[in-house]
């Protein structure tokens, strides 16, 4: 397991902040942290009520480190983002937190694939 340095973090942030724009964010108020976490590359943690929005680079990198995979990391947290709304007000039906997370992920992966 590799260690992602300051350097790694700093482009996570600039590309998280590229595709704030991209993905017309604004409104959330977005903080980036770099720490530990357990079996993911990164993670967002979003109170759609309040729209705050946490991100999280790992400081231990699972998969071998480079640019781009950096980069394609911060797309996806950031779609997590774009759907942040939706994905909390479904919470509040009645469907499992697994069948919605599943469901999220799901939708995240497509959207990768289509968003340049």
């Amino acid at each position: 397991m590799a260690k992602t340095t300051k350097k790694d973090f700093e482009l996570f942030m600039k590309e998280c902040k590229i595709w704030e724009e991209r993905l017309k964010l604004d409104g959330w108020s977005i903080l980036y942290l770099h720490k530990g976490l357990d079996n993911v590359l990164a993670d967002t943690n979003i109170t759609a009520d309040t729209r705050t929005v946490c991100v999280r680079l790992n400081t231990e990198w699972i998969d071998p480190i480079n640019i781009k995979s950096i980069k394609e990391t911060a797309k996806h947290e950031m779609i997590h983002v774009l759907l942040g709304r939706m994905s909390g007000n479904a919470s509040y039906r009645y469907t499992s937190k697994m069948e919605l997370y599943e469901s999220e992920e799901e939708l995240v992966y497509k959207l990768e694939k289509i968003i340049k």
